[in-house]
């Protein structure tokens, strides 16, 4: 029988750690004392009969400094190597499912270390600041929906529901992400401009409902007044600290990193709610570089700023005012 893809990049991570410590017993000593569970428990991962998870393998990639993508085959020369993550938002998997709950136990990582970090640059709402907000993220939903559906079978904005299971990971990914140390965030100028545009495009093909939009304003203004009392005090509710800057150039989606003590992760924002990823250390180096530099030609409206903050959020209420 031919294996799945996935077993044979998981074989291929058996194979270059018991090539990197032959020795059975000393690979299992090694295993015990990095991973903190018992040894009978090391035996059935390397015996096959019970799977790392995916955070035990970010582990043990860090410590032993395998390349991540040596894992799937990509050559040394080809270090700009990215992941699509595609997740069905209508009919969901278990797939999907899988991965949606590897990104988080990727982000469980961040409870440990003494410092994590999150930098997003974006010309939308990332997913920290929708998935709180129900019918904002029903909205990025029925968009997803739009764009992938078959044509002429489009979904309304009432037929979009959220799944349970997706709720409650989004609960946990939310969470995890309280933990990081210190994010910060880059926003176009125009973040709800662009927004309520396609809003007012769903409206005008008679996807959304008047009441609908009323519904959508409402959490759109709650969210902004969120956001507001987080950038006057420079932290989430868990006291770790964020900090908003506004944007003086144009960007065309959102470009994201989250540095670990263990890991580099980098994610680029495609098709609306999906990413392609990459763990080189390369790839995440060259874009916090990007944002960083980005920053430069940014305003701060965070603690500091106070007058280009309150000019900020009166300037994108009144673009959901006018929804």
């Amino acid at each position: 029988m031919v294996k799945h893809e996935k077993e044979l990049v998981y074989d291929n991570f058996l194979k270059i750690i018991k090539d990197k410590i032959p020795e059975r017993g000393k690979l299992a000593e090694k295993l015990v004392n990095i991973l903190l569970i018992e040894k009978e428990a090391v035996y059935r991962r390397l015996r096959g009969e019970v799977p790392f998870t995916f955070t035990e393998i970010l582990t043990i990639a860090h410590e032993f400094g395998i390349s991540l993508d040596s894992l799937i085959g990509v050559a040394p020369s080809r270090k700009l190597a990215f992941q699509l993550k595609m997740t069905d938002y209508i009919d969901i998997s278990e797939d999907d499912f899988v991965m949606y709950q590897e990104f988080v136990d990727v982000l469980k990582v961040v409870r440990n270390g003494l410092y994590s970090e999150y930098g997003f640059a974006s010309s939308i709402l990332t997913l920290h600041f929708i998935v709180e907000y129900e019918y904002i993220y029903k909205f990025y939903i029925l968009k997803w929906a739009y764009q992938f559906g078959s044509p002429g079978s489009a979904r309304s904005y009432s037929d979009i529901k959220i799944d349970e299971r997706l709720r409650k990971n989004n609960e946990d990914f939310i969470k995890e992400a309280l933990n990081v140390t210190y994010t910060y965030v880059i926003w176009d100028e125009l973040l709800f401009d662009h927004l309520t545009n396609d809003i007012k495009y769903f409206a005008n093909i008679n996807l959304i409902k008047e009441s609908e939009i009323q519904l959508l304003k409402q959490d759109l203004l709650k969210l902004l007044s969120d956001m507001e009392k987080m950038a006057e005090t420079g932290c989430f509710n868990s006291g770790n600290k964020i900090h908003f800057y506004v944007s003086s150039l144009n960007f065309e989606t959102t470009y994201t990193y989250l540095e670990t003590s263990e890991y580099y992760l980098t994610l680029i924002k495609t098709f609306s709610l999906n990413e392609v990823a990459s763990l080189d250390k390369e790839v995440f180096h060259k874009m916090k570089t990007w944002i960083q530099a980005l920053k430069r030609t940014s305003t701060l409206i965070s603690e500091s700023g106070e007058v280009q903050r309150i000019a900020f959020f009166e300037k994108q209420r009144k673009f959901v005012e006018n929804l």
